[in-house]
C-alpha cells in the first residue's frame, strides 16, 4: 500500500476510536493504542521528536484505560 495511502486510512481510524470512546465502546482503547503507535513511528521517521513523545504519552494512557476498564 502507498505510505499515503496508509497515513490516510489511520486519520478515521483515530477519528473513529475518538467517537467509540465516547460511546462507552472499550476497545475503542485498543485501538487508541494502534494507531498511536502507527503515529509514533510515522513521527520518529519524520524526526518530529516532540510528536513522537505525545503518542508514547497517549499509548500509556490508553493502555491505563484498557486496564481501568477491565478492573
Amino acid at each position: 500500500m502507498d505510505k499515503r495511502k496508509l497515513n490516510w486510512l489511520f486519520v478515521p481510524l483515530t477519528a473513529f476510536a475518538t467517537l467509540a470512546a465516547i460511546h462507552h465502546q472499550w476497545w475503542a482503547f485498543g485501538l487508541f493504542c494502534v494507531t498511536n503507535t502507527f503515529w509514533l513511528v510515522y513521527n520518529i521517521r519524520h524526526k518530529t521528536y516532540e510528536q513522537a513523545a505525545v503518542y508514547v504519552l497517549y499509548f500509556f494512557i490508553n493502555a491505563y484505560g484498557v486496564w481501568k476498564w477491565t478492573h
